[in-house]
């Protein structure tokens, strides 16, 4: 579900902002696993990153350092795109643009670091199977 629903449907946007926008695509992957209880059930879900781009690290969750460090690094990639369209800045790793050749992504974790080709397996499978949808040889699903 991962693959389709969000890798596959974000990889799709990316490719099709390229092709037919005027501005750089910058695209991520969120790997940090919030810490609690809870952690090991859900791992680095949907929405997970929400807390860290907003700065909102509050309890009950015990947030860690590291936590706060991907905050603050998060809040600066997010204001820096807000006031001028790309989040690079100084003292920051430095965010690509996304490459649909290499499938660039930025991604943030325990590390903060370019990734090409994330999810590549599940999400190309997608990429053959819609085409065959869109061709006829496979049914539409229900």
């Amino acid at each position: 579900m991962r693959d389709l629903l969000i890798g596959w449907g974000v990889r799709s946007w990316a490719r099709a902002a390229i092709a037919t926008g005027k501005s750089k695509v910058y695209s991520y992957y969120f790997t940090r696993v919030p810490p609690g209880p809870d952690s090991p059930l859900y791992g680095a879900y949907h929405s997970a990153e929400i807390a860290y781009v907003f700065g909102n690290l509050r309890p009950p969750r015990p947030w860690q350092e590291a936590d706060c460090a991907l905050s603050d690094a998060m809040m600066s990639y997010w204001i820096n795109f807000a006031t001028c369209g790309d989040p690079n800045g100084g003292g920051l790793a430095r965010w690509p643009a996304y490459d649909t050749a290499r499938d660039t992504r930025l991604t943030l974790g325990d590390a903060i670091a370019t990734h090409s080709g994330v999810n590549s397996r599940g999400v190309n499978f997608f990429d053959i199977y819609w085409a065959k949808v869109r061709s006829g040889e496979l049914p539409m699903p229900r």
